[in-house]
């Protein structure tokens, strides 16, 4: 399965910023090739279709677990979470969208890459002045690469020093043992 490759009017393939070059690889949110096969459009939708049951699951977790707290009193764990709730809902809204419009929104792109986007061997003087606004963009999508990274690397390391208590990066009430097994033994 090959993703669509965005190209300009002359059909030159676009340098995408490494921000949406990253969101490109998402499987929900950015449309495949037209040269893609059947078989090949129906695996992508197979995975897109369990990735957001995935997604859902994950939403219903953790709305009961607002629910606990909240049905606990405890108002200060429920109004911790209920943010992180907030944006799970709203990404999980966006992608389903987006899966109800995956034709619309390749053709969208199509026609936005071909007639709409600056042309940097063209317009460098005003593909620099744009780029440059784009800096608070690429902050944001650095430090969410940054969070992304340590909720990956954190356990790792809990691993490697064989910590007794896994390190949990913020503050959850787990109905379990919050330990990592030692798994040098096991070998």
């Amino acid at each position: 399965m090959v993703r669509y490759v965005p190209r300009f009017a002359d059909g030159q393939k676009v340098k995408l910023a490494w921000p949406l070059a990253v969101f490109r690889l998402n499987h929900i949110f950015w449309p495949l090739d037209p040269s893609t096969g059947k078989w090949g459009r129906y695996l992508d939708k197979v995975l897109a279709v369990a990735m957001s049951l995935a997604f859902m699951q994950h939403n219903d977790a953790e709305l009961r677990y607002l629910r606990f707290e909240a049905s606990n009193r405890n108002l200060d764990a429920f109004l911790t979470g209920m943010p992180t709730y907030l944006i799970l809902v709203e990404a999980q809204i966006r992608s389903l969208h987006i899966l109800l419009h995956f034709e619309k929104l390749q053709k969208f792109l199509e026609i936005f890459y071909a007639n709409i986007y600056i042309d940097p061997r063209k317009e460098p003087e005003m593909f620099r002045k744009v780029d440059g606004k784009m800096i608070i963009n690429r902050l944001v999508s650095s430090m969410y690469l940054a969070v992304i990274s340590l909720y990956l690397i954190a356990p790792v390391f809990s691993i490697i020093n064989q910590s007794k208590d896994f390190s949990i990066l913020y503050d959850l009430s787990v109905r379990f043992g919050s330990f990592v097994p030692n798994l040098y033994h096991c070998f």
